[in-house]
């Protein structure tokens, strides 16, 4: 590792001149918000030089025997290079004492370096307290102790809503209805949310057929597109399209965005689901054709997830289900962004596949 420090050095002088954004910041600015995290998130140049590693990169990085500037190992730089080559996310695997921790490797978008941050799949021994069980337990007593005033209030307002005669007081009793299924749902999404920041939420992971998956979800949601006289479909195929995941995650994840699609689309459009394979990689894209995203929202769904700053303004803008959903789909390794083309705007899931399946340069459909 001789001159790995020089290194660190001259990259972090070379990289202050232009600035992260135009910010005049160097690459380990703003990364003071993991410091608390207890799952290692490291920043890695393009020659694999550490720049950045929080202290929950502790062990990880003593098992790779480096710290600040020094080298990652050489199959993480084959992985970091080809990360910031073809711009796209990579995943790897690394056993750390009993954890076993999945590592995502997330280009940053304008410059030579990546962020690895690392996933718990696997707990350890939690009989000596550890904190991050004593924090799943603490979020599971939250989540029981928001849920309990809402059981009442459910049960009664479906008995009014199915018992009281037309008129103002059967339209409150609705609201309030609609409102408090809303907000158990919303809390079991934060509950969901919060398992995947800690790396505690586990895939079942199994042979999923998309085509059929998708077919489920538009089902469900066809009463919410009937409202806005949408044409909600998937587009009819005789090929089949398996992937590797967890077909309830997946479901619930393609749920969002469609509901999404639903909800931002104009009276009387069309809503579509196609697939297609491309480069090893399963793409689902849900097409609107009057579709309107803002900047700001198309910009904070494309990013990876694990770089987004989950502050009010962050979800005030994405919301929970689309943050979530994004999560699902990088716990699968895969990603979502939002494009634009002539046949509308979409939301284009990519999902990695079996290396075994082989396929062309071009998008098969």
């Amino acid at each position: 590792m001789e001159g790995s420090e020089d290194l660190v050095r001259e990259y972090t002088r070379t990289e202050s001149l232009g600035g992260v954004l135009g910010t005049g910041l160097n690459p380990i600015d703003g990364l003071g918000i993991y410091e608390e995290n207890p799952n290692p998130v490291i920043r890695a140049s393009k020659d694999g030089v550490i720049l950045y590693s929080n202290p929950g990169s502790l062990e990880l990085c003593r098992k790779w025997d480096c710290a600040f500037g020094g080298l990652v190992p050489k199959p993480y730089k084959r992985l970091i290079e080809d990360a910031i080559q073809t711009m796209s996310t990579r995943w790897s695997h690394e056993k750390v004492d009993n954890i076993t921790y999945r590592l995502q490797i997330v280009p940053v978008p304008g410059h030579d370096y990546v962020n690895i941050f690392g996933f718990a799949t696997e707990s350890p021994d939690v009989s000596d307290g550890n904190r991050r069980q004593r924090q799943s337990n603490l979020t599971r007593a939250a989540v029981h102790e928001l849920k309990n005033p809402l059981t009442p209030i459910l049960a009664a307002s479906e008995m009014l809503v199915n018992r009281l005669p037309d008129g103002t007081p059967a339209r409150l009793a609705k609201q309030i209805n609609l409102g408090a299924i809303e907000l158990n749902s919303r809390i079991g999404e934060l509950f969901e949310l919060i398992r995947g920041e800690m790396g505690t939420l586990v895939l079942d992971y199994q042979q999923v057929e998309l085509s059929e998956l998708c077919q489920q979800v538009v089902d469900s949601l066809q009463p919410e597109a009937a409202d806005k006289g949408i044409n909600l479909h998937v587009e009819s195929t005789d090929r089949s399209y398996e992937v590797t995941g967890d077909r309830r995650r997946l479901r619930e994840s393609m749920g969002h965005l469609v509901k999404c699609a639903i909800k931002r689309s104009s009276l009387g459009a069309e809503v579509r689901l196609t697939l297609g394979l491309l480069n090893q990689a399963m793409i689902v894209r849900i097409i609107t054709t009057c579709l309107n995203f803002p900047d700001r929202l198309s910009a904070v769904i494309s990013a990876p997830y694990s770089v987004l700053t989950l502050d009010r303004d962050h979800f005030s803008t994405l919301g929970l289900e689309l943050t979530l959903s994004k999560l699902l789909i990088e716990l699968h390794g895969g990603d979502v962004k939002v494009t634009d083309n002539s046949r509308g705007c979409c939301f284009e899931i990519t999902l990695p596949v079996e290396p075994a399946i082989s396929a062309n340069s071009e998008l098969q459909t």
